[in-house]
């Protein structure tokens, strides 16, 4: 997945059997099964893959899912900027210190951007770098 060969991921998770997965694994299993349809091109796959997730007992896992399905959702149409923003909010309220937070506050800097608004989406480049100034996502500001 890292090295964006989906074919090659594709294939490893077709080879799986969910059934015997823990709930952990299950959780792993369904984010990559979403990012797979995702780079695909099958956004409604994916989103059910990520719904599923977002809905389980694993809190990074389900936080990973719901800020994917919202890039989805804002990049088809389905949720406006507003939204978006409110709802990446939200997430880092129950997300701190961890790269699905910095990948949601790097999101939030782009929104403002694209409307013209660089002082808000600077603000928010801001409490990325200073969340984890070592981190990769946030060097790609």
């Amino acid at each position: 997945m890292e090295l964006n060969d989906f074919g090659t991921a594709s294939g490893f998770l077709s080879e799986l059997d969910p059934t015997t997965l823990s709930r952990s694994q299950a959780a792993r299993y369904d984010v990559l099964r979403g990012r797979v349809a995702d780079a695909a091109g099958c956004s409604e796959e994916a989103l059910r893959a990520f719904d599923i997730v977002a809905r389980s007992s694993d809190r990074p896992r389900a936080a990973e899912a719901t800020y994917r399905a919202l890039r989805i959702r804002y990049r088809d149409g389905g949720v406006d900027a507003e939204e978006a923003k409110k709802r990446l909010e939200g997430l880092m309220t129950i997300r701190r210190g961890d790269e699905t937070e910095l990948k949601a506050l790097c999101f939030l800097a782009q929104l403002p951007a694209q409307n013209g608004d660089y002082r808000e989406a600077f603000e928010a480049m801001c409490s990325a770098v200073e969340a984890a100034s070592n981190a990769q996502t946030t060097r790609f500001l």
